[in-house]
């Protein structure tokens, strides 16, 4: 399974290109035009973290949706220059960071399983 996120310091300077150069409400996508593989954010974010689970899982019971989903950023990059600057590992490392010091990670590890599978 494939899936695009962004960094949300890339989706506010589009919104605010947006702001400063779009005047007709026309719609422009803002996000990533590449993918990447659940389990290699997966990997990334074990890397980043120094830590493993013992046991991967995999629920297969559920549906599977849209296999592959990106942005069209043909106008984004035609009417505002603009396109994500953040890499994936780097969007991975700066949010880590930011829940390092927003978060009391004892309550955190504590409370894991149960934080992992709430929605």
């Amino acid at each position: 399974m494939r899936r695009n996120f962004t960094y949300v310091g890339d989706i506010v300077d589009a919104m605010l290109l947006v702001a400063e150069k779009i005047e007709d409400a026309s719609p422009v996508n803002a996000g990533r035009a590449d993918r990447i593989i659940l389990n290699q954010a997966a990997e990334t974010v074990f890397k980043l973290v120094d830590w493993r689970p013992q046991k991967i899982s995999h629920d297969v019971s559920k549906p599977v949706g849209v296999a592959s989903r990106v942005a069209d950023l043909t106008r984004a990059r035609a009417l505002l220059s603009w396109e994500p600057q953040v890499s994936y590992e780097e969007w991975f490392r700066r949010t880590i960071e930011w829940y390092r010091s927003h978060r009391n990670l004892d309550s955190v590890r504590k409370d894991l399983p149960k934080l992992l599978m709430e929605r």
